[in-house]
């Protein structure tokens, strides 16, 4: 049972990293280098699908 908490709360940090890497995204967005963040935000997305698949 504590297993399946520590995985929800590994899941709500993810999710909570994952917000944040959209909000620099869009900061980054508006700068010239749309691309590399772009790529940043891909590979963060990775890892929190796989952080939360555990």
């Amino acid at each position: 049972h504590s297993a399946r908490g520590a995985r929800l709360n590994v899941g709500g940090q993810a999710v909570g990293s994952l917000l944040t890497g959209l909000e620099r995204a869009a900061e980054l967005a508006e700068r010239p280098g749309v691309e590399s963040g772009l790529a940043a935000l891909e590979g963060l997305a990775a890892k929190t699908l796989m952080a939360m698949r555990g």
